[in-house]
């Protein structure tokens, strides 16, 4: 399972409703058209079915103990992508 990213932001929501399909209840799956370009790329002992689920971010920039710690992403259920149109 991968997470996608701040599904937020406009330009990734696109690239997720371009790019992505749903498959499972709050899972997505790359599309058919671009899964078997990127499997042959993968090698055949990785190849599996790879699952997203939709996450965003928390932009929080801190010190503590003298180190900077930032983002934070999180898994965000449902089945299916906002639209922007």
């Amino acid at each position: 399972m991968i997470g996608t990213g701040d599904f937020t932001h406009p330009g990734w929501l696109q690239e997720i409703e371009e790019k992505l399909e749903p498959v499972e209840e709050g899972l997505f799956r790359l599309r058919k058209e671009l899964a078997g370009p990127v499997q042959r790329q993968v090698p055949s002992s990785c190849r599996d079915d790879v699952r997203f689920v939709l996450t965003t971010e928390i932009s929080s920039i801190y010190k503590k103990g003298g180190q900077v710690l930032l983002g934070i992403s999180f898994p965000v259920g449902g089945s299916a992508v906002p639209r922007t149109h």
